[in-house]
């Protein structure tokens, strides 16, 4: 009896370590889809960001929330969380929005990028956690996009303009 105890207690903390993973769900695919500055301060930006989460299961996703770090061109950038809760339909799409928070660090680096010039693009890694309801239920993600930049927007070598 105490094997069989002990037996179902493992199996009840395998259960709850995996946060039920879905239970056999595909992880949703999480893209940016637009970025906006909404508070500039010297050491700190906020940004409000959408993000648009695409459901690749046949059953909905009921989203109660996400954590997510964004990097551009390999570097850290900004953090962000959401609380928005949404219902992503099955093989559909939503777009939540979210505050993304970045020190001055991840500001520099990209503006030292661009007055490097030659720049066309931007590259983008967005990684994180979607929530399913309860804090239990979780998926990550982790994606990689690109961004390019209009022609005209680099600066021209010694111009010192950004």
């Amino acid at each position: 009896m105490r094997v069989l105890r002990h037996g179902v207690g493992m199996l009840l903390v395998a259960v709850l370590l995996g946060g039920c993973v879905g239970f056999g769900m595909e992880r949703p695919r999480v893209t940016l889809s637009d970025i906006a500055v909404k508070d500039a301060r010297v050491l700190e930006q906020v940004f409000e960001v959408k993000l648009r989460i695409m459901n690749p299961n046949d059953t909905e996703l009921p989203i109660s929330g996400l954590a997510f770090d964004v990097e551009l061109n390999d570097a850290p950038f900004a953090s962000g969380v959401s609380g928005e809760q949404v219902i992503v339909p099955r093989f559909g799409s939503a777009v939540i929005t979210a505050e993304a928070v970045s020190g001055i660090a991840g500001i520099v680096r990209q503006l030292a990028k661009l007055a490097e010039g030659g720049l066309t693009s931007i590259s983008y890694r967005i990684t994180g956690k979607v929530y399913l309801g309860s804090w239990l239920q979780r998926l990550t993600f982790d994606e990689k996009g690109e961004i390019k930049l209009p022609a005209g927007t680099e600066p021209s070598p010694g111009s010192g303009k950004l």
